[in-house]
């Protein structure tokens, strides 16, 4: 249990990193967010996997999540959780955006496990010619719970 002087003036705590890394171990789905070419927040939920500090997110090449964050070299993800019933914990991630290509069937299996999806199942590399791997290396986090 936190004690009040862990807390902000809102009763929020900050998670620790062990706490922020569980968060995101969960299988849910995230929000990722760019900035469009006027300025807009485009904000969309993703399935992700993390490896080592990287979150890696696969989507079509010309998505607009892509696009954007081609163009501008950023993005942010967040993920929100409530544990046992009343402590709200949530995490975002912001920082420079890379793409990989080829997709390889380690980042469809990494998605399989962590989702129970089955994309990897008969993979086909010219199945998944425009896809590609928007890897966000976070630069900066805000995570935190609003109870204990």
């Amino acid at each position: 249990m936190a004690s009040d002087d862990d807390r902000d003036e809102f009763g929020r705590r900050r998670l620790t990193e062990r706490e922020r890394q569980d968060v995101l171990d969960l299988p849910l789905a995230a929000v990722w967010s760019t900035l469009t070419r006027a300025g807009r927040i485009h904000s969309v939920p993703v399935h992700f996997v993390t490896r080592g500090a990287d979150i890696r997110v696969l989507t079509e090449s010309d998505s607009v999540k892509c696009r954007n964050a081609q163009r501008t070299g950023r993005a942010t993800l967040c993920i929100e959780t409530t544990l046992h019933g009343a402590d709200r914990r949530y995490a975002t991630a912001e920082g420079p955006v890379h793409l990989e290509r080829p997709i390889t069937v380690e980042d469809l299996a990494a998605l399989d496990r962590r989702y129970g999806r089955s994309d990897a199942v008969g993979f086909d590399a010219a199945d998944f010619t425009d896809a590609v791997i928007m890897v966000l290396s976070p630069e900066s986090w805000i995570a935190w719970s609003d109870a204990d």
